[in-house]
């Protein structure tokens, strides 16, 4: 995943929650004064992150999650959307918006798939592919509900469930919201220097333009420039969140990047309910017009 991640850190702008933000600053720190960190190790991807399905048939007694591919008719496709939210697939085998929005397409051209899960616990990531994994959902033929499991959906994850059918929380802790956009900037000339390496840019008499908001926050701490192109993401951020969120929203703090937790981000019409997953899948089996009634107990 470094490769990428560090990429992404340089280049491109985040809707993430401050904490965890801060909290992988070290390990970025420490890859650049050329020290390890078992954080960004290459692996598999976790099983917990795979998708699966429901069957919504009372005779599969046993009720047991299957391979989305192996789905009998009338089933629930069950997506996990967990940790940072990347653009791309990390080394680490972490899936990214791409993936994500795969697994979705796969889901929606399922015929035994009447209905989406998003089974979501992130504190958002990068901005580059969020708009598009959020557009996916709003587009889907077929109802998708977002559940937040014990946990939380912020700024990007949050920009991605927006465009869901319903959004539904399972406890009162759960946290959702942080419509914004924000950047932490390090100035790594210094530590270079350190190592003995000396940093200029030179640019072409005709580009005067190019890196102009970030030559001008390094040269003289000049936020201007950089703030307006927050300011622009940030817009869309929010007009995304209007648009698939319609009149559920309420006048009030929900796009001023504001964190709620369950039941003040229902009144503020970030969510629609609170419930179990089994709610959650029942929710999901209903808005799929399926008169198939749900009697039995999802496990």
């Amino acid at each position: 995943m470094f490769s990428t991640f560090l990429s992404a850190i340089a280049r491109d702008k985040w809707a993430i929650e401050p904490y965890t933000a801060l909290g992988l600053l070290p390990h970025v720190l420490n890859y650049m004064d050329g020290k390890a960190s078992p954080f960004f190790q290459k692996g598999e991807e976790s099983k917990v992150t795979l998708p699966y399905a429901y069957s919504t048939s009372e005779e599969d007694v046993q009720n047991m999650p299957t391979p989305v591919e192996e789905a009998p008719q009338g089933s629930i496709a069950v997506i996990p959307i967990h940790g940072i939210l990347m653009k791309h697939d990390g080394e680490c085998g972490e899936p990214g918006a791409i993936t994500y929005g795969n697994r979705i397409r796969q889901a929606i051209g399922n015929e035994n798939i009447v209905a989406i899960v998003i089974d979501c616990d992130g504190p958002g990531g990068q901005v580059s592919g969020t708009a598009s994994l959020a557009d996916l959902i709003k587009k889907s033929p077929k109802p998708v509900i977002g559940f937040v499991n014990d946990g939380i959906a912020a700024s990007a994850h949050y920009w991605a469930l927006s465009g869901c059918t319903e959004i539904i929380l399972s406890h009162k802790h759960c946290m959702i919201g942080s419509v914004g956009v924000y950047a932490t900037l390090v100035d790594v000339k210094g530590a270079y220097e350190k190592l003995g390496f000396k940093i200029e840019d030179v640019y072409a008499p005709q580009s005067t333009e190019k890196n102009r908001s970030f030559r001008e926050w390094a040269d003289k701490q000049n936020k201007a420039l950089l703030e307006a192109e927050f300011g622009f993401v940030a817009n869309e951020f929010i007009e995304a969140v209007a648009a698939n969120r319609g009149n559920k929203l309420k006048p009030g703090d929900w796009s001023k990047g504001k964190l709620f937790y369950a039941e003040e981000g229902i009144k503020a019409g970030l969510a629609d309910s609170m419930g179990d997953f089994q709610f959650a899948l029942k929710r999901a089996q209903k808005l799929s017009n399926n008169n198939n009634s749900l009697t039995f107990k999802f496990s």
